[in-house]
């Protein structure tokens, strides 16, 4: 896209990131911040520190190990240090970026959605990208939950808003409203003029979401069609499922129903909000695929295969449909 349409990334004003999206737009927010490199090199940049978490999530013998006996994954420590390079985050904090920020986490000590802002109100100036990054991305069963080091605790912002645009949305609005004098020539409408949000994500692919993969699973669901009074999924006309039915759905479809069934109805929010200076690209990706990749092999199978994914998307019509909003909305002056 920045190939494409030049200046996509710096004409941003705000970055909102969730999970693996904060981490990527943290680190691109610093780039933006120390401003030494190209956007093209802030991408390719990006791109490798992608694959170097891939790296972090490898499972070892150990890992694996703590994870079949119910503890978390022990990567916070990995995870740490890979962040805390110069050429990552160092010690940079919200702070000290020029670009607005917010990261989306869940404090789990209060029990509600927290969003870490770098501006106006409620601004967090003092927390380090690597600790906001940490907190948005503390996802539960397989990592330890976060401790800010501000007497809270944290979990994945996933959990709560995995689509970060209408928190990024109602964020602006109210840094509109904090720093402009309200009255009658300058309310709400006005406000939501200034705004435009451009969403970016992906979604599992069909294919992985509908196929039923392994022959154990084949062979679990056939014994209990035949011995489950209640139905199972491939039971034909029978949909009365139960926990078991859930659990032999294809890898991670209950997971990946609770954290993406709210990104669709975000962005229709948002589209209602802005109409056409909202828009959200969400190509679909092998992403079950990709997390097996990552956890269970070395990252060049993956760094190719996302390569050629990336390459092919290239063409295909909602690309072409960002092409043209980016040039028609985002980049106008």
């Amino acid at each position: 896209m920045e190939e494409q349409r030049p200046g996509t990334l710096e004409k941003t004003e705000m970055f909102a990131g969730t999970s693996d999206g904060a981490f990527m737009t943290l680190y691109l927010a610093a780039r933006l911040a120390e401003g030494n490199m190209e956007p093209l090199e802030m991408i390719d940049g990006c791109i490798e520190f992608s694959n170097r978490l891939c790296e972090v999530l490898h499972a070892t013998f150990g890992r694996t190990l703590r994870l079949l006996l119910g503890g978390p994954l022990n990567l916070s420590r990995d995870l740490r240090d890979l962040l805390s390079r110069p050429e990552i985050y160092g010690d940079l904090t919200l702070g000290d970026l020029d670009r607005m920020m917010l990261v989306v986490t869940f404090d789990a000590f209060n029990w509600r959605p927290c969003m870490l802002r770098s501006f106006d109100p409620m601004a967090r100036p003092e927390i380090t990208l690597v600790d906001a990054a940490l907190a948005s991305s503390a996802f539960p069963m397989l990592l330890p939950l976060h401790n800010g080091g501000d007497g809270n605790f944290y979990l994945d912002g996933g959990v709560v808003a995995n689509n970060p645009a209408m928190g990024a949305l109602s964020s602006g609005l109210q840094y509109l409203r904090w720093t402009e004098a309200q009255d009658d020539e300058n309310g709400e409408s006005d406000h939501l003029r200034q705004m435009t949000v451009f969403s970016l994500g992906s979604h599992v692919s069909k294919s992985e979401r509908t196929t039923v993969t392994g022959k154990i699973r084949k062979g679990l669901l056939e014994m209990l069609i035949a011995i489950d009074p209640w139905g199972v999924p491939g039971a034909p006309g029978d949909m009365n499922w139960g926990w078991t039915q859930w659990i032999l759905r294809p890898p991670a479809f209950l997971t990946d129903l609770l954290l993406q069934g709210s990104v669709a109805q975000t962005s229709f929010e948002c589209r209602q909000l802005l109409g056409r200076r909202f828009h959200r690209y969400t190509p679909p990706l092998s992403q079950l695929q990709e997390a097996a990749t990552a956890f269970f092999r070395d990252r060049a199978p993956l760094s190719q295969d996302l390569d050629e994914q990336a390459a092919s998307l290239c063409g295909q019509t909602g690309m072409s449909e960002t092409l043209t909003w980016l040039e028609s909305e985002w980049l106008v002056e």
